[in-house]
């Protein structure tokens, strides 16, 4: 009797055993899933930063000016070499217009030219403060994945020097 009571009593428990294992398995496996993707996009957000900083350190040290715009043409990021361009403060261009920004009636010309034909223009344009410079704007439009309508990306260079050594080496 007592060998019959131990026999049900370890069956009663491997049933039980048994029970708990299948039934927690399906919570095992989604436990086990939700890891592997919280895993993945740790590893894709550890990615994307790393492609941010690198992008911002390329624009920062960049010797010509750029300039990102939004569709409005208001200014989605300005880089150093562009601020100083035009003695403006990067922080606080950063989410006005580009002609508030800027005053200058040329850079007007650019942005309604390639915001309306939607293909990229180079336009040389004179500056006269902070000093009197040439520079060389390309602008092209680009699609924003999250964007309905096309922003634009701004290259500023300035070549006030190579002009007027075109126009001394012309004269001789």
């Amino acid at each position: 009797m007592v060998a019959g009571l131990v026999i049900g009593l370890l069956a009663a428990g491997a049933a039980c055993w048994c029970t708990r294992r299948w039934a927690t398995a399906p919570l095992q496996r989604s436990t086990e899933t939700l890891q592997e993707t919280i895993r993945a996009l740790r590893d894709s957000l550890a990615q994307l930063t790393e492609e941010r900083n690198q992008a911002q350190a390329i624009l920062e040290r960049m010797v010509e000016g750029v300039i990102a715009l939004d569709a409005e043409g208001n200014v989605l990021a300005m880089n150093p070499a562009a601020a100083a361009l035009f003695d403006v403060e990067t922080d606080r261009a950063v989410g006005r217009p580009l002609l508030e920004v800027i005053r200058h009636h040329e850079m007007r010309e650019v942005l309604r030219q390639v915001m309306t034909d939607r293909q990229g223009a180079t336009r040389d344009i004179s500056l006269f403060r902070p000093r009197e410079r040439v520079i060389r704007v390309r602008a092209v439009p680009y699609e924003a994945q999250e964007a309905a309508k096309p922003r634009m990306v701004m290259v500023l260079e300035d070549v006030t020097e190579s002009q007027t050594y075109e126009r001394l080496r012309k004269e001789f």
